[in-house]
């Protein structure tokens, strides 16, 4: 149980001691495309490109400082990129599934 909470404490270390950025393109670009895609009413369309920017910022934008921050816990990120990669994939799958309109 300590080392758990040993573990804890670094990862929330890390997340508090670390400033990422995102550009300004990038969150301009978020804005733009899950505004147009709610209000034109393709809901799963825009939580598909929500959960795709956050995936890209919290891992692939930044992976150099997390890798370089978590080097003894690969384990963690390689969970973390395929379970990003899973709800992608799972997510994708849902939109192209056909269901009957009663």
């Amino acid at each position: 149980m300590n080392t758990l909470l040993d573990k804890f404490a670094m990862v929330w270390g890390f997340l508090s001691d670390t400033s990422l950025s995102i550009p300004l393109a990038q969150v301009g670009l978020f804005v733009v495309a899950v505004t147009l895609f709610m209000l034109l009413g393709w809901h799963r369309v825009g939580l598909v490109v929500v959960l795709c920017f956050v995936f890209f910022w919290g891992f692939v934008a930044h992976m150099q400082s997390i890798v370089e921050a978590l080097q003894q816990y690969s384990w963690g990120l390689l969970a973390y990129g395929l379970t990003g990669v899973a709800l992608v994939v799972l997510i994708v799958l849902g939109l192209f599934s056909q269901r009957e309109k009663n």
